[in-house]
């Protein structure tokens, strides 16, 4: 077990004032039985007119606020402690990719951790030609499927360059592929559409993750980062297994979940629109912070 406290916060600064603005936030970690949160709290400014909070169709709390009057700026900040009981999943279930996708196929659950949710394309996750190609030279229908996975997370980290400048927040799986660059939101997008193409149930993950910094060099405050990888449907024996392809590895206990959707829009970190804000930028600084 690993227990975190999480400092975050997002600042919006607009060119102009603002009469109006209604945002949707998920930012706060998300309560799972691997996961309990001790202490939450969402804290924003200017003070909201009105707030409150909903749970989507994934699960996902979603704190909402409506900010009615002028403003110059929006401050969203988050105070958590959380604990993560996450173990590496040492599964040795013999299924095949196959065998796992006519389970899935088979799902008639509505249920939010449904396999049913998570097989189709979306805008973003749809596969062209070179990236069906590259889904299909990995994950062999006749492979056990915890070993698909792992080679296909592997080959992403190894041959995707992690770029921010690549890519944006709408830009598709197949022209990341294309580019072989991006953030881990492509990595996540390419992923998910490698494994919805062969039949395999896969959703995309947001939260946090706890970054060391180089040997010898201190930690600088606000370093650590929101993050995306991809949980996996195995089959009704395995259940879900999460990988990260930006660092090539399964997800432990240094992953913090925050939601949970079909892809970037469903889980996005906060969504919104404001009324005759001119020009905005925006920055962002993350605490991981391991507790003993």
């Amino acid at each position: 077990m690993k227990r975190y406290e999480l400092n975050a916060s997002t600042t919006y600064t607009y060119g102009a004032n603002a009469a109006r603005g209604y945002h949707m936030v998920r930012m706060l970690p998300r309560v799972r039985p691997d996961q309990p949160v001790d202490a939450a709290e969402l804290r924003i400014a200017p003070e909201p007119t009105q707030r409150g909070t909903q749970i989507d169709a994934f699960g996902n709390p979603v704190h909402w606020f409506l900010i009615d009057g002028p403003h110059d700026s929006l401050s969203v900040e988050i105070r958590a402690e959380v604990r993560s009981l996450r173990t590496p999943n040492l599964l040795t279930s013999s299924r095949t990719v196959a065998e796992v996708s006519n389970e899935a196929d088979e799902a008639n659950s509505l249920e939010a951790s449904s396999p049913a949710h998570y097989l189709q394309p979306t805008t973003l996750t749809e596969v062209d030609a070179d990236l069906a190609a590259f889904a299909d030279e990995l994950i062999d229908p006749e492979a056990r499927v915890l070993d698909a996975l792992e080679a296909l997370s592997k080959a992403l980290y190894e041959r995707l360059t992690f770029d921010g400048t690549a890519t944006d927040v709408s830009t598709l799986a197949a022209d990341a592929f294309k580019k072989q660059a991006g953030v881990c939101q492509d990595f996540a997008h390419i992923m998910l559409a490698a494994c919805r193409h062969c039949g395999l149930p896969a959703c995309y993950v947001s939260g946090y993750i706890r970054t060391d910094p180089p040997p010898g060099q201190p930690r600088l405050a606000g370093a650590d980062a929101m993050h995306a990888w991809v949980s996996v449907w195995t089959g009704m024996d395995g259940g879900w297994v999460e990988f990260d392809p930006t660092n090539g590895v399964r997800v432990v206990d240094d992953h913090i979940v925050v939601a949970i959707g079909r892809d970037y829009q469903d889980a996005a970190p906060m969504r919104g629109e404001v009324v005759g804000a001119g020009a905005q930028s925006h920055t962002v600084a993350v605490d991981l912070i391991e507790r003993v």
